[in-house]
């Protein structure tokens, strides 16, 4: 690694630790001693995308966007992952969600279908 690389990784480094302690008063996180509701706030002000109010952290926003989740994920199995007939739940599930969260559901998505595609194929042999 140069010099150059090295000093970059230092400086996000420093700027991952000043976000943690923006976002915790300087104070170590406890997650297992946190509230589902706690967790979610500490996650969301972690979060790059993430410029709402407390209202966007209330459980009700959390549950529509995962609502939509299941939708659009409903309509993908459904229709062989075509996502052209799915776009109006891609649409809302875009809306409902912060775009940090789209993709973490959609990369454990994919990841999860390739499990279990491996899964099939090694029990076939």
């Amino acid at each position: 690694m140069n010099e150059r690389s090295r000093r970059r990784e230092e400086e996000m480094s420093q700027q991952q630790q000043q976000q943690q302690q923006r976002a915790t008063g300087g104070v170590p996180v406890d997650l297992s001693a946190m509230t589902p509701e706690e967790r979610t706030k500490y996650s969301l002000l972690r979060a790059p995308d993430y410029h709402g109010t407390d209202d966007k952290v209330l459980s009700t926003s959390r549950s529509q966007c995962w609502s939509a989740r299941d939708k659009y994920f409903a309509c993908l199995d459904a229709n062989n992952e075509n996502q052209s007939i799915c776009k109006q739940f891609y649409d809302e599930f875009s809306s409902s969600c912060l775009s940090s969260w789209k993709e973490y559901f959609i990369k454990k998505r994919l990841i999860e279908k390739q499990k279990s595609e491996m899964l099939d194929s090694s029990t076939k042999q």
